[in-house]
């Protein structure tokens, strides 16, 4: 595996977020998931007008994963909100956490995590938390390798 980087977007990194968004999401679920209820998510979440209002929180930030100067993934992190199980301590969220399909099993995923965790300490965040959709075995698999539990569920 080549070096990656980690670069925070800005304003004028909407298409590019836009496009791996939809396509790392469609990678990550199209197989598992209704088509119709896929494509009315894609079109809600990844629209211009709700990308731009998400990167302009200023209580999140994303960041594109790239190899070779290729984006590869990319990463959603946020701390607005924190579970009511977690006590209201100051917890980080890793909402969106995802690579395009040809580089899964590149060992990628854990520096993904790990630039999050180093997100976390350098922040004096108590907690990192994330949702993670119960048919998403892979996900829960690789949360649970590096020290994830479950602590609550939620409906979608």
């Amino acid at each position: 595996m080549s070096e990656l980087q980690f670069i925070r977007t800005k304003d004028t990194d909407i298409n590019d977020l836009m496009n791996i968004g939809k396509q790392s999401f469609l990678d990550a679920y199209a197989a598992k998931s209704d088509k119709d209820e896929m494509a009315e998510y894609i079109e809600r979440a990844f629209n211009p007008k709700k990308v731009q209002q998400e990167i302009s929180n200023p209580e999140a930030q994303f960041y594109f994963v790239k190899q070779k100067k290729e984006n590869v993934g990319y990463i959603k992190i946020r701390w607005d909100r924190t579970p009511e199980q977690l006590q209201a301590t100051k917890s980080l969220e890793i909402q969106r956490f995802y690579l395009l399909e040809a580089y899964y099993g590149q060992g990628i995923g854990l520096p993904m995590l790990h630039f999050c965790e180093d997100f976390a300490k350098q922040n004096d965040f108590v907690w990192i938390w994330l949702l993670v959709w119960p048919k998403n075995t892979q996900g829960l698999n690789f949360y649970t390798k590096h020290g994830f539990t479950k602590f609550a569920t939620k409906g979608f």
